[in-house]
């Protein structure tokens, strides 16, 4: 097993910081950067599938203001 880098583990905060205040597309992609680094990890995974239902769920809200 790797250690993640201090960037991976920036974004992995980043991530989970964002989750936890509602933006879930700046969470998503902030997980999406780190996921490389987090191969085995089942909690990061969870965390990164709850952002990603996220912005699925609040996908067609931001298509009618675009």
């Amino acid at each position: 097993m790797s250690v993640p880098t201090q960037d991976a583990v920036a974004r992995r905060s980043e991530a989970e910081t964002a989750l936890t205040d509602h933006r879930y597309i700046a969470a998503l992609a902030a997980f999406n950067m780190a996921a490389s680094a987090y191969p085995d990890d089942a909690e990061f995974r969870q965390e990164m599938a709850r952002a990603a239902e996220k912005v699925q769920e609040i996908s067609p809200a931001v298509k009618l203001y675009n």
